[in-house]
């Protein structure tokens, strides 16, 4: 009985019956044929007069796949032409790969990249300016609209002058800058202590909210210069016209 019950077994340990059901199941899903949602499918539906195209998960990966890895780009308070920014950004950032800019509309581009080096080589060293104004840059999100976007936020340097040297601190430089915005790193220069007319940080800055124009160590107050940005306003956080001509001066009090 041992042996015959030996001899029916394949030389895993497993009766020839045991592993053909086990492999049943397997023969079965490779018969089966791909569930819909698995295949992108697009329909058109007619809704209160209005044709609707419905587009299931499958669909909308397929066409959002060529824009992953995509900035979108905008250069703040000055137009520019897509021949002069497609220029630019090649001398800039072309290091590894190609680069490829298209214009979408309302002053908002979108940069393809051809290599994960450049791509990432852009994204770590900013913030970059053209023509000594700061390039805005986000990445690509599905159902981007340019009518409607808005820069809420950007990176920017920023100086401190008349910063008394003792407090050309790493720390204490992240915590000033903190107050700001969003410290996003210090000048090497600042914190070699190189540059004593100023320190200067690089930081996130939140143009929705009032800009800082001045704080206070133990009672001695500072201000605060920002590199690039014009017509600032300090009275809401918006950039374009100064505080005098705002158009909510007579809200403000």
């Amino acid at each position: 009985m041992e042996d015959d019950e030996f001899s029916s077994t394949t030389d895993e340990g497993k009766s020839s019956k045991e592993e053909e059901q086990e492999q049943e199941p397997e023969k079965g899903h490779n018969r089966r044929t791909p569930e819909k949602s698995q295949q992108p499918d697009i329909r058109v539906k007619k809704v209160d007069g209005i044709v609707n195209f419905v587009l299931n998960e499958a669909a909308l990966n397929t066409l959002r796949h060529p824009w992953e890895d995509t900035l979108i780009e905008k250069l703040l308070e000055r137009k520019i032409s897509l021949p002069v920014l497609s220029r630019r950004l090649k001398i800039m950032w072309e290091k590894q790969g190609s680069i490829e800019v298209i214009d979408i509309g309302n002053d908002f581009f979108i940069v393809k990249f051809f290599s994960q080096e450049d791509l990432d080589f852009v994204l770590t060293g900013g913030p970059w300016r053209i023509f000594d104004h700061y390039l805005t840059i986000r990445p690509w999100k599905p159902n981007f609209n340019p009518v409607e976007a808005t820069i809420d936020t950007i990176g920017a340097w920023v100086r401190l002058p008349g910063l008394a040297i003792e407090y050309y601190d790493e720390e204490m430089l992240k915590k000033i800058g903190n107050v700001i915005g969003q410290t996003m790193k210090v000048d090497v220069n600042t914190t070699d202590k190189t540059r004593e007319k100023f320190a200067r940080l690089c930081v996130q800055l939140n143009l929705t909210a009032p800009l800082v124009a001045q704080y206070s160590i133990k009672g001695v107050k500072y201000g605060v210069e920002y590199e690039g940005l014009y017509n600032i306003c300090f009275a809401y956080g918006m950039v374009g016209h100064e505080q005098n001509d705002c158009p909510k001066k007579p809200q403000l009090k």
